[in-house]
């Protein structure tokens, strides 16, 4: 379902805890409304995919450090497809036994909105 309004929460649905040095994960990007207005049915509201049209990107932190490593650009848009948003990631530009963590971004009309699930992950082997 395609969401019209502005105010969303975006995060990353299936972030590990670890991920290997050498390994590529397709990394999914929920998206759904902040403050939904209150609907009743016999569905839940939140178990299907949701989309948007706003332009969504990607950057990672040292979560330690708080150093950025990769920026955000266009290079670090996140796509989307009939199952919903998304974004591959290579975890080789990556050192092994650090922290880091995504933080995600939302841009319309001028605004940018930064997203951070303060979930980090390490690079192993």
């Amino acid at each position: 379902m395609e969401l019209k309004n502005k105010d969303l929460h975006i995060f990353i649905e299936n972030i590990k805890e670890s991920y290997s040095h050498d390994g590529i994960e397709k990394l999914v990007v929920g998206v759904r409304e902040l403050n939904p207005k209150k609907n009743f049915s016999n569905r839940m509201r939140y178990t299907g995919r949701n989309i948007t049209s706003l332009d969504m990107f990607f950057s990672v932190l040292d979560a330690e450090t708080e150093e950025i490593v990769i920026d955000f650009s266009e290079f670090t848009k996140i796509s989307c497809d009939t199952n919903g948003h998304y974004f591959n990631f290579d975890f080789s530009c990556l050192s092994r036994g650090r922290l880091y963590k995504f933080i995600l971004k939302l841009e319309y009309e001028g605004i940018r909105k930064k997203y951070d699930n303060k979930l980090a992950f390490m690079i192993t082997n």
